[in-house]
Order: C-alpha cells, then sequence, then structure tokens
C-alpha cells in the first residue's frame, strides 16, 4: 500500500507521458533509426505498459472498494433524514392597484315640482348650464293664489278675534280693579269697626270700673250708717242714763239730800246726752242719704253698663258684617279673576289659531313662490320631462306633455306625450321630476377595494384615471372617503375618489381605470402560504438553521396574496424556508432541503417531456389578491 500511496498511477484515460510521446515517430524522415531496432523498443513499450498495469491494480483498486463503501454508507446514512422541499423567500411587491370604476356626478338631483298647476314658461332644454337659484320654468297654479287670498283673510279675521277677545280682558281686569277696590274699601271698614269695638269695650270697662268705685263708695255709705247709727244708740245709752240720774239728782234735791249745784250739773249732762243723741241722728241720717245717694250712683254705673255692652255687641255685629262683606268681595274678585283667566285662554287660544293661519298664510306665499321652478345647485340640466301647458302635480313631474331626458324606460307618469324620450346619464332625473339636474365640475367614482388593499386606503390618497377616450392622457383624482367597513360578501371596500372636470371634458357613466397610488406597505417577504403553521404559539414559519437543523420562527403576517402570503416581520432575504413543513417536524430536527427546480425545468428523475419549455411562473404581483397569481 505504501508503494501505492508514493508513487500513484494516473487513472484510465490519462494521456500518454511525455516519454511516451518521444517514442512516437515524429515524421517519416525518422523511420530509418526506429526501423534499426524494432523489436527491442517493442518490447520495452509492452513492459512499461504492462508494468503501469499492475501499478494501477494494486493502487487504485482498493481505493475505489474503500470509496464504493464510504458512499453505500453514507447513502445509507442519509436514507435516514427526511428530505424537505425548501424555497428562498422573494421581496413583497410594490403596493400598485389598479381598479375599474364608472364616473358619476358628484350631486345628482330631479327638480320637481312643489305646486300643482301649469307650465306658463320654460326657460332651459338638456345640456343647458345653470346657476344656483336660476328660474327653469313658471307654473301657473291659480288654486295656490286663492288658497293665499284665503289664508290672508282668515289671518285679519283671527287679527280681530285676538283684538276683540284681548279688549274683553281689558275689560274684566277693570272689573277686577273695581272689586278689589271695594274688598279694599270694606277693609277699610272693617279696621273703623274694629277701633270702634275697641273703643266700646274700653269705654265698657271704665263702666264697669266706675261701676266698682260707685259699689264700693256705696259700702262705705252704709259702713258709716252702721257706725252713726252705733253712735246714735250709744248717745241714747248715754242719754237715758243722764235723764235718770238727773231725775234721781231732783228728787234728791227735793229730799234736800244734794246741792242743787249737782243737780244743775246733771241737768247739764242730760242736755248735753240730749244734744249728742240728736247729733248722732243728724248724722245717721246723713249717712244714709251717702248710702242713698252711692246707691244711686250704682244703678246709674249698671245702666251705663248695660248701654256699654249694647254697644259693644252693635260693634261686633258690625265687624261680623264687614267681615262677610270682604269674604263676598273677595269672592266676587276670584270670580272676577277667572273670567279674566278665562278671556286671556281665549286670547291664547286666538293668537295660536292667528299663528296658524300666518304660518298657513306663509305656506301658501311659499307654495306661491314655488310656482318658479329654480335649479338647487349650479350643474347642467339632463333632463326634461315638460313642455309649456303640461300639468304638473305638487310634490310630482309632469302629468301630461313632453319628455326629454332620464330613462327611455322611465313609464311612472301616464301619457308623457308625443315627444321622444332620450337618455343624458343613466342615474339622473327620470320622468318623475321636471327636470334632471347635475353637477359635473367635479366627478366621483365609486371604487370597491379588495381586502388586501382595504386597510391602505385613506382620504387624500392620489389617483391617476385612464380612459378609453382619451388615449395617452391621465386625470388626477383624489380619495375623499372611504368606508367603515368591508362588503360581507364581496370582501371590498367601497371608495370614493373625486376627479376634478372644470373643462367639462368627461361625462358620468363612464369607464375607467383607477390607478391608486397606494403607500408603501412595508419591506415584507413573500412566502408561500402552506409555509404557515398555526397553533398555540401563533403563526409560525421553519427555518433551514444551521447543519440543516429545522428552526421555527415567529412572524408577523401582511398581505394576503391567496397562495403565497407577505411576511412582514421574521423572515430575512437570506432565510431558506421549508415550502410546506409537516406536523411532525421539531425544533432541530436535521433534514435534507430540496429546492424545487427551476421555471419550465423537470425535477430530478422526471422525463424532460413533463417540462414546459419557456414558460415561465411569474412573480407575485400586486394585482387582484382575490384571484391566484
Amino acid at each position: 500500500m505504501a508503494e501505492n500511496v508514493a508513487a500513484p498511477n494516473p487513472p484510465t484515460g490519462v494521456p500518454a507521458t511525455g516519454r511516451e510521446q518521444t517514442n512516437r515517430p515524429p515524421n517519416a524522415s525518422g523511420a530509418g533509426k526506429q526501423a534499426s531496432g524494432p523489436g527491442k523498443s517493442a518490447l520495452i513499450a509492452i513492459g512499461a505498459i504492462i508494468l503501469l498495469a499492475v501499478l494501477l491494480a494494486i493502487g487504485i483498486l482498493p481505493r475505489l472498494r474503500q470509496n464504493k463503501q464510504n458512499n453505500a454508507r453514507a447513502h445509507a446514512a442519509a436514507s435516514d433524514i427526511p428530505k424537505v422541499t425548501v424555497v428562498k423567500p422573494q421581496p413583497a411587491p410594490d403596493t400598485a392597484l389598479t381598479l375599474p370604476g364608472s364616473t358619476q356626478a358628484i350631486a345628482d338631483a330631479q327638480v320637481g315640482a312643489r305646486a300643482t298647476g301649469y307650465v306658463r314658461r320654460r326657460y332651459v332644454d338638456i345640456g343647458a348650464h345653470v346657476r344656483a337659484g336660476q328660474v327653469l320654468a313658471e307654473i301657473e297654479s291659480p288654486d295656490v293664489d286663492q288658497q293665499l287670498s284665503q289664508a290672508n283673510a282668515q289671518v285679519a279675521q283671527s287679527q280681530a278675534t285676538v283684538q276683540q277677545s284681548q279688549a274683553d280682558v281689558a275689560n274684566r281686569q277693570a272689573t277686577v280693579a273695581q272689586y278689589r277696590a271695594n274688598v279694599r274699601q270694606a277693609q277699610a271698614n272693617l279696621e273703623s269697626s274694629r277701633a270702634a269695638l275697641a273703643n266700646a269695650k274700653a269705654k265698657l270697662a271704665q263702666l264697669e270700673a266706675a261701676e266698682k268705685t260707685a259699689e264700693a263708695q256705696r259700702d262705705q255709705a252704709q259702713q258709716n250708717v252702721g257706725i252713726k247709727q252705733a253712735a246714735l244708740r250709744q248717745a241714747n245709752t248715754q242719754l237715758q242714763l243722764a235723764q235718770l240720774t238727773y231725775q234721781r239728782y231732783q228728787t234728791l234735791l227735793k229730799a234736800g239730800y244734794v246741792a242743787l249745784q249737782d243737780v244743775d250739773q246733771n241737768r247739764a249732762a242730760f242736755e248735753n246726752a240730749q244734744s249728742a243723741v240728736n247729733s248722732a241722728q243728724a248724722d245717721v241720717g246723713a249717712s244714709q242719704k251717702a248710702v242713698d245717694a252711692a246707691q244711686a250712683n250704682v244703678r246709674s254705673a249698671q245702666a251705663n253698663i248695660a248701654s256699654g255692652q249694647a254697644e259693644v255687641s252693635a260693634a261686633e255685629k258690625n265687624v261680623g258684617a264687614v267681615a262677610e262683606t270682604i269674604s263676598a268681595a273677595r269672592a266676587t274678585v276670584n270670580a272676577a279673576q277667572a273670567t279674566v283667566r278665562q278671556s286671556q285662554s281665549t286670547v291664547t287660544a286666538n293668537q295660536y289659531a292667528q299663528v296658524a293661519n300666518q304660518a298657513n298664510s306663509k305656506r301658501f306665499a311659499v307654495l306661491t313662490g314655488f310656482e318658479k321652478v329654480v335649479a338647487p345647485f349650479d350643474g347642467v340640466i339632463t333632463a326634461r320631462n315638460i313642455d309649456v301647458g303640461s300639468l304638473v302635480n305638487a310634490g310630482g313631474g309632469a302629468a301630461s306633455g313632453a319628455s326629454t331626458g332620464g330613462s327611455t324606460s322611465s313609464t311612472s307618469v301616464a301619457n308623457v306625450g308625443s315627444a321622444s324620450t332620450t337618455s343624458a346619464t343613466p342615474n339622473t332625473a327620470s320622468a318623475s321630476g321636471l327636470f334632471g339636474l347635475a353637477r359635473t365640475d367635479v366627478l366621483r367614482i365609486l371604487v370597491p377595494v379588495p381586502q388586501a388593499f382595504a386597510a391602505l386606503m385613506r382620504p387624500g390618497i392620489t389617483t391617476h384615471v385612464t380612459l378609453r377616450e382619451f388615449p395617452g392622457r391621465t386625470f388626477d383624482g383624489l380619495v375623499t372617503n372611504v368606508a367603515g367597513a368591508l362588503d360581507s360578501v364581496s370582501r371590498t371596500r367601497l371608495t370614493e375618489v373625486h376627479l376634478p372636470n372644470q373643462k367639462g371634458e368627461l361625462l358620468p357613466g363612464m369607464f375607467a381605470q383607477i390607478a391608486f397610488d397606494l403607500p408603501k406597505f412595508g419591506t415584507g417577504m413573500v412566502v408561500p402560504a402552506t409555509a404557515l403553521l398555526f397553533d398555540g404559539q401563533g403563526t409560525r414559519v421553519a427555518l433551514v438553521g444551521a447543519e440543516n437543523k429545522v428552526h421555527f420562527m415567529p412572524v408577523r403576517m401582511g398581505r394576503d396574496f391567496n397562495t403565497q402570503v407577505e411576511v412582514i416581520e421574521g423572515v430575512k432575504p437570506d432565510d431558506t424556508v421549508l415550502a410546506n413543513p409537516s406536523d411532525d417536524l421539531k425544533e432541530g430536527e436535521k433534514i435534507q432541503p430540496v429546492f424545487p427546480p427551476p421555471p419550465g425545468q423537470p425535477p430530478a428523475g422526471a422525463p424532460a417531456s413533463q417540462a414546459a419549455p419557456g414558460k415561465k411562473t411569474p412573480p407575485p404581483r400586486g394585482g387582484n389578491p382575490t384571484s391566484p397569481q
């Protein structure tokens, strides 16, 4: 083996060495030298070949046998590692979007009639450009004029009724004021009566006090009479004693037992006693007279008290009568106030009736103003359904007459007339209105945007509109309104685009292509939809890691392109992604990554006829994601 390694021989098929080339005859001129020893040279060549063959057999064959065994062992080991199809992620396409749509007028109205009558004059026809407030036609409506006159008369009548009811209220209020004055007078009388009653009670109290004083004086006089009578009885007793003593002394004097002097003294004492009795009698008489006078005073005071009591009773009755008068006067005032309130209610009702009549009059005045049909905004006439003499109905259109514009299928009014009906725009006024009016200085296009681009739509995005009628020209528009929800059937989001049309080149109803200048969605990568794994750990993809080991990476999805999806986070351009990982794969498991053949080339082992030469699979583009790319 050492010789074989030290002196390797080239394998079969290796070109001849330089020595062998020198043995070849360079040309015909060396034929004589070779011919001189042909047998020796041939033997040397044959020996060299044999030697080389022996060396080759000894050194190469064992190595080939060993390589075969190694390959067999590698093949056996490789057969245990699963083969998995892998792909390289591709950059996400730009968010370019072009969708079809139809132009519409920014404002579209059916100009109807608010008054019933006949068309007196018509000033415009289809195609006429009108300004807001411009008179389009005049309607002759004598019924409305008559109703306006009647309403004005009702207003005047209601005004007179209101004035009359207001005068009635004023009269009743004056009556209430008079009744209130009577109440105030009665209240003054009541106060006066109460004052008189108080005076009478005070006088009665004085009389009662005088009666008590007289009774006290009478009692005092009676007490004095008793005292005087007692004094009289005492004087009589002393008189009797003095008389007996004098008589005894006279008897004794006759008998000579006493002196005359003693008799004189006893006579003087008797006379003094007699005088005292007389004086006491006089005092008793005077005291009795004082008693009689006091009794007279008492009787007079009692009479005065009776008179005072009668006066108090009369004053109390007067106060009661005046109070009743006040109550009656107040009841009269309340009744009068109720009448005033009723009259005021009548005035209010009449005023409301007046307001109603005025409103009715204003309504008919407005209806009279509606005899002139005016344009609600600037625009162009797209339909005319009337002519001079046509009968029109309030809230509707022409009942008969000419009709120009609108739709040929608009037969909502009977007997439109012999005039032909021509179509201006498919969505403008039908025969139910007098005129069709559209504002076309700005057109709008309602575009249903697919769900994949719905999140990118917002007001302010610029658009480029192209129409086949204007080859080579682009009209710039602007997204103004975006629906707040997707249509549950078509999965689209309605987007409104406004398109300036100051020159009037574009017409409502045109088919157009709208290209949106959408903002870049992100720097995501596109992978097959089958590469996504959805489980309890979220959305992931399987990547080929170091040593061909599986590594699961969480990702965040972007747009959905049906068979492919955009991953905006978790996958890098140099990653290798398993195209369709199985559920049996585990983190760190070793695999054999197999890339799919390029487009147009059959897979390994497949016949060449299966390939489609020249056919390439285009990369995903930002078209309609609802259809396969």
